[in-house]
């Protein structure tokens, strides 16, 4: 499914540049009209439903206590497992058949692994997450007729992976990431993103112009839900930027 864009967004939500700006309204509350792009459904459907898309500014929650597992991975799984939006499978069976093991330790700054087991089985998962020294995160609000309010983040050199049934969940030995003869089941964001998202759900396709083919783009119900995520991911990857989008532009 495909989305006209009618309005160019400003070169900075697109990872063009980092440095901080004047700030927009925080993400809970109501849009700037400048900062407005709407987005319909190609001529061929009868009732062309119109679709509202806002940059928004994060301003993420204060710093507390940390945990990997139950302050990303649990959230991130679950997210990934919402039905209506994506059409994943590992999500599910991770989360509901496999036990959380460990956070693989390791020095590698760009990548972090998580290992799972299925009990009675000889099956292993695990979540890899990697980000490259040039990741950014954007977020926007998206609002429609049908859905209402949506929150999608869109983060730029960045992949996920989730992996079931595999021999045993990636080592790390003498500088580099070791994987089983028995590599398991895969599903990625980015290189895979076609297969992310259930058609009906309009994504990515609805970010138009605000998304590339390599970005891996997340989709929230609830704002708090998007900021805890990106909370944890700085947490877990400092090289990763927030930008501030400039108010008012419509360049």
């Amino acid at each position: 499914m495909r989305h006209w864009l009618l309005v160019v967004a400003c070169s900075l939500v697109l990872g063009c540049a980092s440095e901080e700006r004047v700030l927009l309204p925080d993400i809970e509350q109501a849009p700037l009209e400048a900062n407005k792009q709407t987005i319909s459904k190609p001529p061929r459907v009868e009732s062309a439903e119109l679709y509202q898309v806002y940059p928004i500014t994060l301003n993420l929650p204060r710093a507390r206590g940390y945990q990997p597992y139950s302050d990303y991975l649990e959230p991130l799984l679950a997210n990934l497992s919402e039905q209506s939006i994506y059409q994943l499978k590992n999500s599910h069976q991770l989360q509901r058949q496999y036990r959380f093991i460990k956070q693989v330790s390791s020095s590698d700054v760009r990548k972090t692994v998580f290992s799972l087991k299925q009990p009675a089985t000889s099956h292993w998962g695990y979540v890899t997450t990697s980000i490259g020294s040039k990741g950014i995160a954007n977020a926007f609000l998206i609002e429609s007729a049908k859905n209402g309010r949506q929150y999608a983040l869109v983060i730029k050199h960045m992949k996920i992976c989730l992996v079931s049934r595999a021999g045993a969940a990636p080592s790390w030995r003498s500088g580099r990431w070791l994987f089983s003869k028995r590599p398991g089941d895969f599903e990625c964001t980015g290189s895979s993103r076609y297969s992310v998202f259930r058609p009906e759900s309009g994504f990515p396709g609805l970010l138009g112009a605000y998304y590339g083919d390599q970005d891996t783009v997340l989709v929230f119900k609830q704002p708090g839900e998007l900021k805890r995520l990106v909370r944890a991911l700085k947490r877990q990857f400092p090289q990763l930027k927030i930008p501030v989008i400039p108010s008012g532009s419509t360049t």
